[in-house]
This record gives structure tokens, C-alpha cells and sequence, in this order.
């Protein structure tokens, strides 16, 4: 019997034999259970006392987030150690039956394959990232991907929610952060160009996530047991708020929320002791919205120009005996990161933030390609890390630039690293920025599958991982796709195995996304 769930569990046993479910099995598990709830739901049958599908807490499970799946002659039992675990162990029975049910439930006797699983994730962090800054996208686009991250067993969302063009949380201490910089005059239009052929669209564009629309989506994702992490990136991508609040910059302004993409040189101004005041003040709003231990301050692409001429930044730095103005930028993370601890925070932060050394305080996630040496070195002295490697886990890339078997085949515990040192990897998240995604439609595009062998790395041993073994269970799990209406990307797309073409260009992000996104990758020679 072919093995049909990603990610592929660690062990598995098939069998010839099956069993049969039908309308009127009976789901049995004791006490509030998410995980017994979700399958009564999902195949639209009857929680009883007795039945012959069986959910069970057993504190004889190691791992928190592991479980214990057995088909048999007899029924269907799940074992874990908390919900969550059993939670998974249901990902797993689900995918084991047919794509039909996501929509019909149980209508009918079906055989599902007798099997045994023994599984538990390879890491404990497992992430996702969603820009909502570039293209903002509504409170159902939001849920409806923490519902794809579940079936995935992800359990992390990062939460991109400030950068230079946009602010999308209301701060009610600073409430032009609302009126102001939520807002864009116009859009750049066809992603990242060259900037002669650079073209806006002329079209006012807003958007922002009230208080009870972020409790919402915090509520929705820690029931499927998944963390909500927010992100309020600084100093640098801070023009947004700087628009609304000209007074925190190096030069007074005037500012306006920025149009096109990339990086803008107007940064926070980091020698007024006030602009700190000001950070720590959204950040406690939004300690307050967002009840986990993680948060993330960003630090990432902060260019200098600015504070190079500020009096502010450089009496600070003379005050302090810095030599270079990347000084600067460590004093600045390790007050925001100081405040943050005493508030009972785990800090997380772009690789840049190690220029001037370790910071053992803060969980570095990876993504550039020029900062492979020092985030190793970090690794070795002990630096808790996320890899988030931009040229084989971000979904914003065509697939003819990174192909999928790169993305699948690229192990997260680096190269360089002895195994008490990869034990500082704490997992790996896939982020997806949206210059050129402006739709639940081209999210889901950029998404899947490259997300979906992402997931793999994140759950399975990399001893049982096999290509070949993925593309033949993503068959299934395409199926099972259409059935969830997800607008994964076309096979001609994904299964391109050639060259990577590293020169990439993107175009208008308004086309409906269709099987014929491909055509809109394009390379130029």
C-alpha cells in the first residue's frame, strides 16, 4: 500500500488489509478535545462514549507534539500526550482517506487502509510568514491559510505587520499610525523592476487590522495550535510610521508612506531617547494582543546614510565609544530587546543583527546570502537560530529561478555545524513577501507546493525524506487541494528541473491567477 500523507511520518507501517468507516461509526474522546472536535466535523459523524475511532491521552508518548496512529481489523486509535499531538495524529488519518470527504464527510462505507504510525516532528519550530504590509488581505484570507498551515502540522504564523510601506495594526496610543500610515497614495505595479520601467498604479491603497480582527485571528490559530508571531520591523522599513510620526526621524521629515518597493534610507532615529519611548509604547499594545512568548523585532536592511549626518546618532555614538554606526544599530536592538524580557518576551530578529557578534538574547532567523559565515559562528557559540535561507524557503520566487527540488532536497541543519551545534536550529520557517501577490488566489499559488515540501523538512528526518516519494504523495495531496478550492501552482510550473535562472522579474501582481500564471515568470537572457 502506497503511503499517501505529507509530511511523510517517521515511521510508518502499511497494510494489504483495510477498514471500514462509514455513517454511522461513532468518534469517542474523553474531556474537551480540538482534536475530536475537528474530526467530528470534518467527516460528519457523532461523538459518542464508545465508537469505533478512539482519541486517547497517553503520557506514555515522548514527545509533546508526537502521537500514535494504529488502523486496524478492530477500529482506528490515536494515542498522544496532548491534544496537539492527536491533532496531528488526525492530519495524518485525514489524509488517508479520500479527498472527498473534505467536502462530503462520511456519506458513505469507506476503506481506509490499515496502517501504524509512530511519529513526531524533527523540529519544534515550523513556520509560515505572511507580508501583509505590501498587499494587505482580509481577516478570511488569514484564517482560511491558518486552516492550509494545520494540515500541514506548521505551527508557527509569523505575522509581517509594519515595514516603509505600511503600518496594518491600530495603536491606540498613536492613532496616526492608523490615519496616516496605513496608507499608500498609489502602488508600484509588476513587483521588482528595473527602475527606468518602473510604473504606479495612481490608486489609493489602505489597509488595517482593528484589535478584535487580530484576537479573532489569534483565537482561530491557537485552537489549531499554532502561534501567532507579530512583527514590528525597526529601525530600518519604518517609514511608514515615520510619516505619521516625523519627529522620531533623523531629519524631521516631511515623510509619506512609500509607494514602490525596496528600502527606504529614512530610518528610526536612534540617539533620541524618545523614539525608543515611542517603540516600546506599540509594543506593549501589541504584547497585549498577541498572548505567546515569541515577538519579532525585524532589524534587517537598516541603511546608516541617515544617522551618519544626525547630531542625535552620532552624540550617541561618541557617548558610547562606538566605532561604526552598525554600533548603533546593536544598542538600539539590545534596549528594544532588554524591554521586551522584562515583559516576559522571547525576542526573534533578522540575521543582520549579528554584525557586531552574538546576541545570545535573541533567536536569529537566517534568510541572507551574504551573512553564511557569521550565523554559523553564531550557531557554534551557542545562538538559538530559524532558518528562512531566501534561495530555497522563500515562496515569493518562481520556480524556474529555485526549483522545488532544491527547496525539498536543501538540509536546514547547515553545513559546518557538528550535531550538539545543529541542536541550536530550532526549525525553519518558509516567508512569503508580497510585492507581487496582491490576491488569496496568487497566495495560494506562491504557496503550494514549495510550502508544502517545506512542511516535510520541518516534520521529517532528513534519512526519510525522498523526492521522489514527495512527488508521488503530492498526486494525493493535489487532490485534496482541489477539494479545498487551493490554487496551487501548475506542474509545468513546479516540476521544473532544470537550470536555476537566477535573474528573475516580476510582473503585474493584478492578473487572476490561473494555470496560466507560469507564462509570468520570466527570465531575461
Amino acid at each position: 500500500m502506497s503511503v499517501q500523507i505529507i509530511p511523510q511520518p517517521n515511521k510508518i507501517k502499511m497494510y494489504q488489509q483495510s477498514f471500514i468507516i462509514g455513517p454511522n461509526s461513532a468518534i469517542c474522546y474523553q474531556g474537551e478535545s480540538y482534536a475530536g472536535e475537528f474530526l467530528c466535523d470534518l467527516l460528519g459523524l457523532a461523538h459518542k462514549k464508545t465508537g469505533d475511532i478512539n482519541l486517547v491521552i497517553d503520557d506514555t508518548i515522548r514527545h509533546e507534539e508526537g502521537y500514535f496512529l494504529k488502523i486496524s481489523e478492530d477500529g482506528i486509535m490515536i494515542r498522544a500526550k496532548t491534544d496537539q499531538g492527536l491533532f496531528y495524529g488526525v492530519q495524518s488519518l485525514r489524509q488517508l482517506l479520500p479527498a472527498s470527504i473534505e467536502q462530503n464527510g462520511i456519506c458513505s462505507e469507506i476503506q481506509v487502509a490499515q496502517a501504524e504510525v509512530d511519529d513526531e516532528p524533527r523540529f519544534r519550530y515550523r513556520g509560515f510568514m505572511l507580508d501583509s504590509v505590501r498587499h494587505f488581505f482580509s481577516v478570511e484570507t488569514i484564517l482560511g491559510l491558518i486552516d492550509l498551515l494545520a494540515l500541514h502540522k506548521l505551527n508557527k504564523f509569523h505575522w509581517h505587520l509594519s515595514d516603509d510601506q505600511g503600518f496594518r495594526i491600530d495603536i491606540e496610543k498613536f492613532p496616526k499610525l492608523s490615519e496616516i500610515s496605513s496608507k499608500r497614495k498609489e502602488t508600484q505595479c509588476k513587483g521588482f523592476v528595473l527602475p527606468w520601467t518602473k510604473r504606479l498604479d495612481h490608486t489609493p491603497y489602505f489597509g488595517i487590522y482593528t484589535k478584535e480582527q487580530i484576537r479573532q485571528v489569534v483565537a482561530y490559530a491557537k485552537k489549531r495550535y499554532i502561534d501567532v508571531i507579530p512583527e514590528i520591523d525597526m529601525p530600518g522599513h519604518f517609514l511608514a510610521a515615520l510619516a505619521a510620526y516625523p519627529e522620531f526621524s533623523c531629519t524631521g521629515g516631511p515623510f509619506e508612506v512609500r509607494t514602490g518597493w525596496g528600502i527606504s534610507k529614512d530610518v528610526l532615529c536612534v540617539g533620541k531617547p524618545q523614539s525608543l519611548q515611542f517603540v516600546k509604547e506599540i509594543l506593549r499594545e501589541v504584547i497585549e494582543l498577541f498572548p505567546y512568548k515569541h515577538i519579532h523585532i525585524g532589524g534587517d536592511e537598516t541603511p546608516y546614510d541617515r544617522w551618519k549626518k544626525c547630531p542625535d546618532c552620532q552624540r550617541l555614538r561618541a557617548a558610547q565609544g562606538f566605532q561604526k554606526n552598525s554600533e548603533l544599530q546593536r544598542y538600539f536592538a539590545s534596549e528594544i530587546v532588554s524591554f521586551l524580557k522584562n515583559e516576559g518576551c522571547e525576542v526573534v530578529a533578522w540575521d543582520e543583527i549579528l554584525k557586531e557578534g552574538t546576541f545570545p538574547e535573541v533567536t536569529i532567523q537566517n534568510w541572507s546570502l551574504t551573512g553564511g559565515k557569521r550565523i554559523i559562528r553564531g550557531i557554534k557559540e551557542g545562538q538559538k537560530c530559524i532558518v528562512s535561507n531566501a534561495t530555497k524557503y522563500y515562496l515569493d520566487y518562481p520556480f524556474h529561478v529555485f526549483p522545488l527540488r532544491s527547496t525539498y532536497t536543501f538540509n536546514p541543519e547547515l553545513e559546518g555545524l557538528s550535531k550538539p551545534d545543529a541542536q541550536n536550529i530550532l526549525g525553519i520557517e518558509a516567508p512569503l513577501w508580497t510585492e507581487a501577490v496582491d490576491s488569496a488566489l496568487r497566495i495560494h499559488w506562491q504557496m503550494f507546493p514549495r510550502l508544502t515540501a517545506v512542511s516535510e523538512s520541518a516534520w521529517t528526518l532528513e534519512e526519510n525524506k525522498s523526492f521522489e516519494s514527495f512527488l508521488t504523495r503530492l498526486e494525493y495531496m493535489n487532490k485534496r487541494y482541489d477539494a479545498l478550492g487551493v490554487n496551487y501552482a501548475a506542474k509545468a510550473s513546479y516540476r521544473y528541473d532544470g537550470k536555476p535562472r537566477i535573474l528573475k522579474v516580476f510582473l503585474a501582481p493584478d492578473h487572476v491567477a490561473t494555470l496560466e500564471y507560469q507564462k509570468y515568470y520570466m527570465t531575461k537572457e
